[in-house]
């Protein structure tokens, strides 16, 4: 649901700001034990509202009215939420930060590494046909950095690949362009990229078309 939506059906005929509704998903999320960084119940959809990812049969807890306004409409309407929104990642070393990626539309939201990489490991590589069945991921180090790289490891603990975010392999200064790429990073030049994705608030990944760019042949 959007915020407008929340604050009319929840305060209908009265002015109230949006900090109200904030301090009430607040409640909701401390009483649920939920994080907005990784959520289980309640997800923040980017410049838009919420949307409920979880149906709550029973309640254990107490709220104030306005807060089981909230739940009781986010909850009807979960089934007809936001869709969800194409993200811009970056990878967290490149800017400083442990390993694990930022939400570029998203400031302040941070995905660490434990989460990523069973994402990684559920969600995308199973759509690469040149990634071998039950491989996982690992951090790699290169260029002396240590865990600036995420390595693809087949069920023989073999590297086979690299999956990498934010960058565009396809010139001299690798640019930022929000992409998720899985391929064989720095082993060639030019770069080969098996596929490009799009991460999407969901926490799923999307082909891109038309974006994979040279293949290992």
């Amino acid at each position: 649901m959007t915020k407008q939506q929340l604050l009319d059906e929840s305060w209908p005929g009265i002015n109230v700001g949006e900090g109200v509704l904030t301090e009430c998903i607040h409640e909701i999320r401390k009483a649920l034990g939920d994080s907005p960084k990784n959520p289980k119940f309640i997800e923040t959809v980017h410049r838009r509202g919420y949307r409920f990812i979880e149906k709550i049969v029973e309640s254990h807890f107490t709220t104030n009215e306005s807060t089981t306004k909230i739940m009781t409409k986010m909850d009807a309407q979960s089934t007809h939420s936001v869709k969800p929104q194409p993200q811009c990642t970056r990878w967290g070393p490149d800017d400083d930060l442990p390993p694990g990626i930022t939400i570029d539309d998203d400031p302040g939201m941070f995905i660490p590494w434990e989460d990523l990489k069973e994402e990684i490991e559920k969600k995308l590589l199973f759509q690469v046909k040149e990634v071998p069945i039950h491989s996982k991921v690992i951090l790699g180090s290169i260029h002396g950095r240590e865990n600036w790289i995420v390595k693809i490891m087949d069920p023989n603990g073999k590297e086979v690949g690299h999956v990498w975010f934010g960058n565009n392999p396809f010139n001299d200064i690798w640019d930022f362009d929000g992409l998720v790429r899985v391929g064989e990073a720095f082993w060639r030049d030019p770069t080969p990229v098996w596929q490009t994705f799009r991460r999407y608030s969901n926490s799923t990944y999307r082909r891109v078309r038309g974006k994979s760019g040279p293949k290992n042949i």
